[in-house]
């Protein structure tokens, strides 16, 4: 449309309507000018450099960090949350460490007991616990350095990873290059195969279960949903994990009358379809099965003959072939099921020296930290700079200012929960000198308590 004329906008203002023609027109042209500086108005923004939608918000004061003693711990703010507890960052209390070179930071994860007894984990929480006892002596486990509880809760004490999550790191970048996904892929591997050696199934693989340490590698992380006791293909019969990373058998296993399926049992083949899902988001981007519900979901994991790449990835013959051997719907023609040397051996790990990976000797894709943090410094709020600003905002003093020291005999817990947490408590360091005040107690399993009939629980 043609701009407004000099004489049009003249007239208009003199308010000298008559020589215009009558009203009507008049009214044409006062919509027209207004039309006119509208659209002027928004050429002269667009003209302007682009912002970020970040820098559209106001920006948060960053204040100093509230502790709260937990069993002996300070806890300083939130770095994660679930749907059975929280994890905070945290040290030794100033009367536990006794000097000040001691000023190690650690991840204390709290799960309430009344919680855990009402749907039904307990006997997950243990198995987590348990599982992260034994195997925590791979390099690309994360370890268990104590566990201890108070009147209402059990907690968790590990090693503290500054890198946050991979998932977070992966949505920052888009995707991540070949070579970066190829190490993290490698580490995952390695750890896979030692849970599996050891016949654990890990059952909830996923980007945001992997960690970054200090040093830049991949620990793994919340087994909460790992069973102790699996086979290559039989075992576990819950339905469990989070649906995008989930394997057709583990859904074939809901016994109801809508799936009418044979398959009653899976094993830890699961995890290997999981462990695809994982390699193919962190070189595409995105889960393959992924839909806006998780019924849609299903449906395509269930249905989707061969997985497909979106054409603007562009990815090298031996990782689409590796994803391809991994995303097979029939458990037994998945590569790693029968022998986990099929994928150490394929082409796509060619370059990876295995032994220099176990010793941590490849540098790391993404630099995690300059130096170590200790409590207090002015470093302090970088620590947790790769963690959601939204948890690490949290004051503790609201979620754990009512969390007291437990005292035995006259605990405010049932009966039945202290039976439960009985033998919870592990006072020494399974490879630290990290230790709590208290004396220390033994840790025992009873037969069966480990690896039972577990009842389902809510997908993730």
């Amino acid at each position: 449309m043609a701009p407004l004329t000099k004489v049009h906008v003249s007239v208009h203002e003199q308010g000298k309507h008559t020589s215009l023609g009558s009203a009507k027109e008049t009214s044409r042209l006062y919509k027209l000018e207004q039309y006119a500086t509208a659209l002027a108005a928004t050429r002269r923004r667009l003209q302007r450099p682009r912002l970020s939608l970040r820098s559209l918000w106001p920006t948060r004061k960053a204040r100093p960090f509230s502790t709260v003693n937990l069993g002996g711990f300070e806890v300083a703010c939130m770095l994660g949350r679930g749907s059975f507890g929280q994890v905070y960052i945290g040290r030794l209390a100033q009367e536990s460490r006794g000097d000040e070179k001691n000023d190690e930071l650690v991840a204390i994860k709290v799960m309430d007991k009344e919680s855990l007894h009402a749907r039904g984990q307990i006997r997950h929480t243990l198995t987590e616990r348990r599982v992260m006892m034994e195997c925590g002596s791979h390099p690309f486990v994360l370890k268990l350095k104590c566990a201890f509880q108070t009147a209402s809760q059990v907690c968790l004490v590990s090693e503290y990873c500054p890198g946050g999550e991979v998932y977070f790191h992966l949505r920052r970048l888009t995707r991540f290059s070949e070579d970066t996904a190829r190490l993290y892929a490698a580490q995952v591997l390695d750890a896979l195969a030692y849970l599996h050696r050891r016949s654990v199934a890990y059952r909830d693989l996923k980007c945001e279960n992997m960690l970054l340490d200090a040093t830049g590698h991949v620990k793994l992380a919340d087994f909460g949903l790992s069973r102790v006791g699996v086979g290559a293909f039989m075992g576990a019969r819950t339905v469990c994990g989070s649906a995008p990373y989930m394997a057709p058998e583990v859904l074939l296993c809901h016994r109801t009358q809508r799936w009418r399926s044979p398959i009653r049992e899976y094993g830890r083949a699961a995890d290997w379809w999981s462990y695809g899902v994982m390699l193919y988001d962190l070189l595409v981007g995105e889960t393959p099965f992924a839909q806006v519900n998780e019924i849609l979901t299903f449906r395509r994991i269930l249905n989707v003959e061969q997985v497909r790449f979106p054409s603007n990835v562009r990815l090298s013959r031996t990782a689409r072939s590796l994803i391809h051997l991994l995303l097979q719907r029939a458990p037994t023609r998945r590569l790693g099921c029968q022998n986990v040397n099929e994928l150490y051996m394929h082409p796509f790990f060619a370059g990876i020296d295995w032994s220099r990976l176990r010793a941590r000797g490849y540098p790391a894709p993404i630099a995690v930290s300059s130096g170590k943090a200790t409590w207090r410094s002015k470093n302090f709020r970088d620590e947790v700079a790769n963690f959601d600003v939204d948890l690490t905002h949290f004051d503790v003093r609201l979620l754990l200012g009512g969390s007291q020291p437990r005292s035995g005999e006259g605990s405010e817990a049932s009966a039945d929960l202290d039976q439960a947490f009985a033998n919870w408590d592990v006072h020494r360091s399974v490879d630290t000198r990290l230790e709590l005040p208290q004396s220390p107690r033994a840790v025992s399993y009873k037969s069966g308590s480990i690896g039972a009939k577990q009842p389902p629980i809510t997908i993730a």
